[in-house]
């Protein structure tokens, strides 16, 4: 109850602001403030400029554009303000149509990451199911965050190294840190553990293609085809 009036009082005056302006600002000025204070980490009076220019300029051929920047920011509210805050931002994201598994998963995983308690840290990891690990992973892929897609893929491997599934979690993180973060020798790493602990999965040969060609120029890596399935056509 706390938390909810908490929030309530944040929204307040959101709403305060919103019926005391003197004067509607033009939608270009609303945005340069709504930008320039996500730059510089003032996530509160981004929240209250987006949420005028969603208010003000419903219409507008950016307002889809204005609303995805909002979850970003609540995005940044929810991981960073105090637990009562918490619950309030994430109600919000979801009235906004962003309570899609990925977007949750990635919320749990990257508030587990944040938590300055080690303990606790520990605690919130085992509890994100191996699904919203992969999950998360992706959400960040998404974004060109890949260090923290490699982040999340590395704690899913830890969390449950005998899941069935646990080598698609680190062929993955070696295509991120080959492809993406063109750390050769991580992912050099990452496709040994797949040959290695996992040898009858069914990406055991790609993870050994992927060592034998990694290195080479595109001109000189040879690619295989299942010649199998064009038997008897």
């Amino acid at each position: 109850m706390r938390r909810t009036i908490a929030f309530l009082s944040v929204v307040a005056v959101f709403l305060f602001i919103l019926g005391c302006s003197k004067a509607r600002l033009s939608e270009e000025e609303y945005s340069r403030r709504a930008t320039d204070a996500y730059r510089q980490g003032k996530y509160e009076e981004a929240w209250t400029n987006y949420r005028m220019l969603l208010s003000y300029y419903p219409e507008s051929p950016k307002a889809e554009q204005y609303r995805s920047q909002l979850v970003e920011v609540l995005l940044k509210l929810a991981q960073n303000s105090p637990e009562q805050l918490k619950q309030g931002y994430f109600d919000e994201l979801k009235m906004l149509g962003a309570s899609s598994d990925t977007l949750m998963a990635w919320l749990k995983f990257s508030a587990a990451s944040n938590y300055k308690d080690k303990e606790k840290s520990r605690q919130s990891f085992k509890e994100i199911t191996f699904k919203e690990y992969l999950l998360a992973a992706q959400y960040a892929i998404n974004r060109m965050r890949f260090r923290d897609a490699l982040h999340a893929y590395d704690k899913c491997a830890q969390i449950y190294p005998d899941n069935p599934g646990t080598y698609k979690a680190l062929f993955l993180a070696g295509f991120v840190a080959s492809e993406y973060l063109k750390d050769k020798d991580s992912a050099r790493e990452y496709y040994k553990k797949v040959i290695e602990k996992y040898p009858d999965c069914d990406l055991a040969d790609d993870a050994k293609w992927m060592l034998e060609n990694m290195d080479k120029p595109p001109d000189q890596i040879t690619f295989t085809t299942d010649t199998t399935k064009n038997k008897g056509k």
